[in-house]
C-alpha cells in the first residue's frame, strides 16, 4: 500500500488537527507530505501510522520507521507510556518526532475526514450493499468521469474504517466528484465512515447476509448501512433497490429524497441480452448497451448507476458510453481465459445472496464446453452457517453443472445434501480443490471461482497460469 500525498503540513498544524501532543527535539522539522500505516515506506516527509491489528502491532516497527526517514508517527498514549523513553531515542537519533494520541486509528480517520472537508467537493457519493459495491463503484466512476472533468474514487477494496481515509488521503487535486465504497463488519463502523465522507448522494445494493455473525440479523445489517444517509439534508438522495426487502427500515428517520431503482422503476428501461462470455447487453432509451459482467445482479447494478446519473443529468449517449467502458476488477467477475479454459472469477466475498445470483448468471451462459463450479465457505454467518450452507446444497440439487467443487470446512454441511451425486466433490482446502481441478478440466470448459475472500480462491488462478506459463 503506497504512501499517501498530502498538502505540506507543518508538525504544528498536523498536531492541531488530530489533537496530538507533539514531542519532537527542538529545531526546524520538514513538513508531513505523505501519510503511510507500512514502514518500509517511510522517508522524509512521511508520516507514519503504526495500526493495531489481528495479528500484529504496528508500533513494534517505530523504530525502522524513524530508521528509514519518517519525519514523524503517530504513536497511542498507552504504548508511550510504557515505551516512551525507548521510543524518544529514536526521536533525538533521527531528528523525528511523535504525536502522542489516545487512539492512532481514529487519529488517521479525523485526518482523512479533515482533508476531504478541505477540498469542499460538490458531488460526494457513497455506495454500500453486502455485495456490488465495487462493481457499482466502478461502473459510476467510468460514466461520471464523461461527465465531469475531475472524478476521484476510492482503490480497489479501501472501503474499511482504514481503508477509506487513507484512499482519501491519495487524493492529488480538487475534484468535483468523490465516489467512496463504504464497507462495513462491525457495529459503528458506518458512523466513522458517514463521518468522513459525508455523501450526499448514496447508492445502497441490497440487503444480504455478510458479516451476520457480528450484526446478528439481516434487519440489523439494514439499520447499520442505512447510517450512510446520516449526513444527509433535504437536498440529499439515496437510492435504493426497489424490490429491497428493508427500504423502509434504510430510509425512517433520515432527511434526504429516496429513489428505487430496477427494472419497473429506471425509466427508459427495456430489458437486457446475455452475450454469453462477452457480457450482457442493457436495453435502455433505445439504446443497445454491451456490458461486461454476467447475470442479472450486474444488470440491476447498472440500473442503480443509471439512476443516478440520471439525476446528475449525465446524457443518455454518456451513460451507455460508461457503462460499455467499465471493466470489473479482479475477483469481482472477471473473465479470464488460461489454455483455452475461461475462469469466471468471483471470489472476492461470498454471501448466501451473492452466491446465487453469480450461480444464475453462469446458468444461462452458452459457448461453453462444460460449467465447473468451484464454491468456497461462506465466511461470517454465525449461528447460520449450517443452515445456510445446506440450503445451497439444496440448491445446487437441482443446478445444471456439470462439475461441483465444495471447498471449505463450512462446505461439508452443502456437501452432505449432495453426497453420492455424480460429479460432486468436497475438499477441505484450496490446494485440494486445485489439484483435483487440474486433473479434471479441458479446453472450452467454464470455471466459475465463488467464495469467501478469506479462503483465497484466487489460488487456483496462480497454480493454473503457473502451470500454463511454465
Amino acid at each position: 500500500m503506497s504512501a499517501r500525498t498530502l498538502p505540506a503540513l507543518s508538525l504544528d498544524q498536523l498536531a492541531s488537527i488530530v489533537g496530538a501532543r507533539l514531542v519532537a527535539p527542538s529545531g526546524e522539522r520538514p513538513p508531513i507530505r505523505r501519510v503511510t500505516i507500512d514502514s518500509r515506506e517511510c522517508e522524509e516527509g512521511v508520516l507514519f501510522v503504526p495500526l493495531r491489528g489481528r495479528f500484529t502491532d504496528g508500533h513494534l516497527y517505530l523504530g525502522e520507521a524513524f530508521q528509514r526517514g519518517a519525519s514523524a508517527a503517530l504513536v497511542q498514549e498507552t504504548v508511550f507510556s510504557e515505551a516512551g523513553s525507548a521510543l524518544l531515542k529514536h526521536v533525538v537519533q533521527t531528528r523525528g518526532a511523535l504525536l502522542v494520541v489516545p487512539d492512532t486509528l481514529e487519529a488517521l480517520q479525523t485526518l482523512g475526514e479533515w482533508y476531504l472537508s478541505s477540498l469542499r467537493v460538490p458531488i460526494r457519493i457513497g455506495v454500500t450493499g453486502s455485495s456490488g459495491k465495487t462493481s457499482t463503484k466502478e461502473m459510476l466512476r467510468a460514466v461520471l468521469s464523461l461527465h465531469y472533468s475531475r472524478v476521484w474514487a476510492t482503490e480497489g477494496n479501501l472501503n474499511s474504517e482504514i481503508g477509506v481515509p487513507l484512499s482519501i488521503l491519495g487524493i492529488r487535486e480538487e475534484p468535483e466528484v468523490v465516489i467512496c465504497e463504504m464497507g462495513i463488519d462491525h457495529v459503528g463502523e458506518m458512523d466513522v465512515l458517514a463521518r468522513i465522507v459525508k455523501p450526499n448522494l448514496a447508492v445502497v445494493t441490497g440487503i444480504g447476509s455478510a458479516h451476520l455473525e457480528r450484526f446478528g440479523t439481516r434487519e440489523r445489517i439494514a439499520r447499520e448501512k442505512a447510517k450512510i444517509f446520516s449526513s444527509f439534508d433535504d437536498r440529499s438522495v439515496g437510492f435504493i433497490p426497489e424490490d429491497e426487502e428493508f427500504f423502509h427500515v434504510l430510509v425512517e428517520g433520515w432527511r434526504g429524497t429516496f429513489l428505487p431503482y430496477g427494472p419497473a422503476t429506471v425509466e427508459g428501461f427495456e430489458g437486457w441480452e446475455s452475450r454469453g462470455l462477452e457480457g450482457v447487453i442493457l436495453l435502455w432509451k433505445g439504446l443497445r448497451i454491451p456490458l461486461q459482467g454476467y447475470g442479472e445482479h450486474m444488470v440491476r447494478n447498472a440500473l442503480g448507476v443509471i439512476r443516478l446519473s440520471d439525476h446528475l443529468g449525465v446524457p443518455p449517449s454518456m451513460v451507455a458510453e460508461g457503462l460499455q467502458a467499465y471493466r470489473p476488477l479482479f475477483g469481482r467477475g472477471e473473465l479470464k481465459e488460461i489454455g483455452g479454459v475461461w475462469f469466471l472469477v468471483d471470489c472476492y466475498n461470498a454471501n448466501p445472496e451473492s452466491m446465487r445470483a453469480s450461480l444464475e448468471g453462469v446458468r444461462g451462459l452458452k459457448g461453453v464446453r462444460r460449467r465447473i463450479v468451484v464454491l468456497g465457505s461462506m465466511r461470517e454467518l454465525g449461528d447460520a452457517a449450517p443452515s445456510e450452507h445446506r440450503r445451497l446444497g439444496d440448491y445446487l440439487a437441482g443446478y445444471p453443472a456439470d462439475v461441483v467443487l465444495l471447498v471449505g470446512e463450512e462446505m461439508e454441511a452443502a456437501f452432505a445434501v449432495l453426497e453420492g451425486r455424480s460429479g460432486v466433490w468436497w475438499m477441505r482446502t484450496v490446494e485440494e480443490a486445485s489439484s483435483l481441478l487440474v486433473s479434471i478440466v479441458q479446453e472450452g470448459d467454464l470455471v466459475l471461482l465463488k467464495g469467501s475472500r478469506a479462503l483465497g480462491l484466487e489460488r487456483i488462478i496462480q497454480d493454473f497460469e503457473g502451470r500454463y506459463h511454465a
